[in-house]
């Protein structure tokens, strides 16, 4: 055994207890505890500091366009790029909306992995 790992406390019921001991014995631990055994962890560790200088006022105004829904296709990478890509597109073609298909890219998609493991 190194030397490193012999000089390692073991963990016996004595060990524990003087660990007890010493938490129960500061006041702000003892605050802490039942706080988060009130409220739970989530809200006892929000900073209210970093909730209040927090600006919600949004000063971006994002073109009317509806957003494509994967449902429950499984496909969110594809459809998340195609939502961010869809409005510079019809900016740049200049319609109002654009129906883009997810099949094609996904068709593409399936092809380039079939001759990736037919190759490899």
């Amino acid at each position: 055994m190194s030397s490193q790992l012999s000089n390692i406390e073991s963990i016996s019921p004595e060990n524990i207890q003087a660990s007890n001991t010493a938490f129960v014995s500061d006041e702000r631990n003892l605050m802490l505890m039942n706080t988060i055994n009130n409220v739970g962890i989530e809200k006892a560790s929000l900073n209210r500091k970093v909730v209040n200088e927090t600006n919600h006022h949004f000063n971006n105004k994002v073109d009317d366009w509806d957003v494509m829904d994967q449902k429950q296709s499984g496909r969110c990478w594809i459809f998340a790029g195609m939502n961010l890509f869809k409005p510079g597109l019809c900016k740049k073609l200049n319609v109002k909306d654009i129906k883009l298909s997810s099949n094609y890219i996904q068709f593409w998609t399936c092809t380039r992995k079939l001759i990736y493991f037919l190759i490899t």
